[in-house]
């Protein structure tokens, strides 16, 4: 799974928060909507990491594949 840690104690809320709304939708979101709809997604954001609170921790389930090759 990925974990969201923030610096110091707490959950990662405010660190998932601000990587979500930091990345390229999120930052597009905060150019091209007005402050309620804004204020509106960063609610939606945050109720949907919550969702993937896990022992008092943001975790999402994930995978990945790490590959390399030789020429």
């Amino acid at each position: 799974s990925f974990r969201f840690v923030g610096a110091g104690s707490g959950d990662g809320m405010a660190t998932a928060l601000d990587q979500v709304m930091s990345a390229d939708l999120g930052r597009l979101a905060a150019k091209q909507l007005d402050p309620d709809q804004l204020e509106a997604l960063v609610e939606t954001v945050r109720s949907e990491l919550d969702r993937h609170r896990v022992d008092g921790v943001i975790q999402f389930d994930s995978a990945v594949w790490l590959v390399s090759a030789r020429a």
